[in-house]
């Protein structure tokens, strides 16, 4: 099966000021460590989380520790953001730690994947961003990230920090600015689409975030409460999910916090038609072991045997069924490569689906025949 495609489209660079709201801690190690890494420990993703997750003491070091590096060494691909066309695979993390150049979400899966190979919880975060032009949405999109330290969920946007790191690693004062903020500090600049990422009980409209409304003292519109719950639990309950399930999840909050907002809608479409490739794959893995069989296999199978192809089959149907209506919900867009892939998909799975129900009624004759010979036997035994 075919995948819908999905492109985000990053911001552009902001030079803005952020006042920081968390309280400084002494990061002079983290810093200096950062700043200073080995030659040796820099030639791979993997050998770079390595000598950060031996040389650091602590989760918040270790945050600290990626956000300075990708300060200090990835730098801001002008040339790609001014781009007529983007080239989405410049942004995936092993691309921008070979090129060591990204725009915003380069830099933001880069720090999510870093973590990843240290033990560390990080997303990637998508939305709106603040610089203070504009008092209505924009057309770009921005990335950030948020990490989770002593089990508190905390924000910080690496690719804004960069601007703030000289060629000679002196971090300016506004540096601590986009470093493990909080919430309600973020979200003065940033306003990510999953409202769940604003970290807060009350969260801001999209008005409210441009017009700053919060200024005047007043709380933001009790949406979360009323459709998402506890921010907290929401997000303990997607840590247990699959990355794409999450994802999936998290687009759906989306688009009932930003009904209008129609790029949401080709992003949560792709990560549906994620989820239906597995369990197609899933479905044509059991099925191609029936077609692989003998004609005459069924013969020689046990009774017990029928009943686990039986199983098998009627799984593989469950999983058809459910790519099914994953696809029937997808959300119809302008996509027009979307919806050429998602007729492709259906006619895909319906055929296996079609293929899987005749074999279904198919191996419940052979459990009846097989059920008769059973019965024929004992009764005859006893005669």
């Amino acid at each position: 099966m075919k995948y819908l495609t999905l492109g985000f489209v990053p911001m552009l660079f902001f030079y803005v000021h952020l006042s920081a709201a968390n309280t400084y801690e002494d990061f002079s190690f983290a810093d200096k460590l950062a700043l200073n890494a080995p030659v040796s420990a820099t030639q791979s993703i993997e050998s770079l989380a390595a000598f950060a997750k031996a040389n650091t003491k602590t989760e918040s070091e270790l945050a600290r520790f990626y956000f300075v590096w990708l300060a200090q060494n990835v730098h801001y691909d002008n040339a790609e953001i001014t781009a007529t066309k983007r080239t989405t695979s410049k942004q995936e993390p092993k691309n921008v730690f070979a090129a060591r150049k990204a725009i915003c979400r380069g830099y933001s899966d880069l720090f999510s994947l870093l973590c990843q190979r240290s033990n560390l919880v990080a997303q990637t975060v998508i939305g709106y961003a603040n610089s203070g032009a504009s008092s209505s949405l924009t057309e770009e999109l921005h990335a950030w990230n948020a990490v989770q330290i002593a089990d508190k969920w905390l924000l910080l946007d690496v690719t804004w920090a960069s601007n703030y790191l000289d060629e000679n690693g002196s971090l300016d004062d506004r540096f601590n600015a986009y470093f493990k903020q909080e919430g309600k500090a973020f979200s003065k600049k940033h306003f990510p689409f999953d409202p769940v990422w604003q970290l807060s009980t009350f969260v801001k409209s999209s008005a409210e975030f441009f017009a700053e409304s919060n200024a005047s003292g007043t709380e933001g519109v009790s949406f979360q409460r009323k459709l998402l719950g506890d921010y907290d639990k929401i997000l303990e309950n997607d840590a247990k999910m699959d990355a794409n399930e999450r994802s999936l999840r998290s687009y759906e909050r989306a688009i009932l916090f930003l009904p209008d907002e129609k790029r949401l809608y080709d992003v949560l479409n792709y990560f549906k038609s994620e989820k239906a490739h597995v369990l197609f794959n899933k479905a044509d893995i059991l099925l191609d072991k029936f077609r692989k069989m003998e004609d005459d296999a069924a013969q020689r199978w046990s009774f017990e045997d029928v009943k686990t192809m039986i199983q098998e089959a009627q799984f593989a149907q469950n999983c058809l069924e459910k790519a099914l209506d994953l696809y029937n919900s997808m959300h119809e867009t302008d996509n027009i490569l979307g919806v050429q892939l998602k007729k492709t998909n259906l006619f895909s799975i319906q055929k296996n689906l079609t293929a899987c129900q005749k074999l279904n009624d198919y191996l419940a004759s052979v459990l009846s025949q097989k059920k008769e010979v059973s019965v024929a036997r004992t009764r005859s035994s006893k005669h």
